[in-house]
């Protein structure tokens, strides 16, 4: 057997009665071989998870054109194309002047179109301008589709040159590829119920307010967690929950404009099954009558009084905050009798 020993920057091949020792040898085994490739693999894994789409520039076309004195075009904040006099394009933010090698840097060209970008051969410009005419950019790019490939940036865009300066005249022009129009974002928000106590079975009538800022709203759909109830088409944009049972209903509405949509905020309906109500027995003290009824918080309660159970007040509603609830007044000169109704859902 052979072992293969590295010490400081000289590599041994001994035998096995060769003793060799040093504080920094390392031996090189299967386990090492084994654990490198596993490395390498999770390196590979790990990296190939931080991809992203490349970007189509696939919206209308812009003309572009520059003579001797300028201007440049803008593409992105890295790269910058201008040209001087005869000499090839370049891109202003990474060289000073063009080159015939890599001009315009951190860019990539081949003749095509967009719908078939992943598939061309790319090359630098100049190799790729003066591949069919040696020498001769004009003749190689005018009339012709290109696809551009900003490398960094990972974006392609289409352009097509239509006119080449010769000589010291310099200059250029191309129809060039923008970036898609972007439809805007509608906003949505739920504006009924707000979030809520309702006795059980409840019906939930959910209304939501949409608007987009060019265009309109196709469609409200509302949810409850990811389980479509239901959807609207025409504004005031409502439907109604019925029969819903005891439990947590997070409610949110999605707009649709364009084809974009958006999330309201979450507004959450609880359904309960309610407490019987059950007054105790009023106490009087210092000219206060007062008693408690049991109730469900967040459950809208009404109080009423009467002296002769015919003729009942209109009585206060609250919506009750704990239980049990506490209600007082100042006592009447005449005896009073007191009830307490939990009110319909809304």
């Amino acid at each position: 057997m052979h072992r293969e020993i590295f010490s400081g920057k000289t590599r041994h091949f001994v035998g096995n009665k060769t003793n060799v020792s040093s504080s920094y040898d390392c031996m090189r085994t299967s386990s090492f071989a084994q654990t490198t490739i596993r490395a390498l693999a999770l390196a590979t894994v790990l990296g190939s998870t931080s991809l992203q789409a490349a970007t189509i520039w696939s919206g209308s076309n812009t003309n572009f054109t520059q003579n001797v004195s300028g201007p440049s075009d803008h593409l992105t904040a890295r790269v910058i194309i201008t040209r001087g006099q005869n000499f090839p394009i370049y891109n202003s933010v990474l060289e000073g002047s063009a080159n015939k090698t890599d001009s315009p840097k951190d860019t990539e060209w081949a003749f095509g179109t967009l719908a078939n970008h992943s598939t061309l051969t790319y090359k630098p410009f100049y190799t790729f301008a003066t591949a069919s005419s040696p020498g001769f950019v004009a003749g190689g790019i005018l009339g012709k589709d290109a696809v551009c490939h900003l490398k960094t940036d990972d974006i392609y865009l289409q352009v097509h040159f239509t006119a080449w300066g010769s000589g010291s005249s310099g200059g250029f022009a191309y129809t060039r590829s923008t970036p898609a129009a972007v439809a805007p974002t509608p906003t949505v928000n739920i504006t009924n119920p707000p979030s809520s106590v309702y006795s059980a079975p409840a019906n939930v009538k959910i209304t939501a307010i949409a608007s987009v800022s060019s265009g309109t709203v196709t469609n409200v759909s509302f949810f409850r967690g990811t389980t479509l109830i239901g959807s609207s088409t025409v504004s005031p944009y409502s439907i109604t929950a019925s029969n819903l049972g005891v439990g947590v209903y997070n409610l949110t509405a999605v707009a649709t404009a364009a084809g974009i949509s958006a999330t309201s905020p979450v507004v959450t309906v609880t359904i309960i099954n309610p407490v019987p109500t059950i007054l105790s027995i009023p106490v009087i003290s210092n000219g206060i009558v007062s008693f408690n009824y049991t109730a469900d918080p967040g459950i809208l309660y009404t109080v009423q009084s009467t002296t002769d159970f015919t003729n009942w007040n209109s009585g206060t509603t609250n919506s009750a905050a704990v239980n049990p609830t506490v209600f007082s007044e100042p006592k009447a000169s005449n005896m009073r009798f007191y009830r307490v109704a939990r009110m319909p859902n809304p």
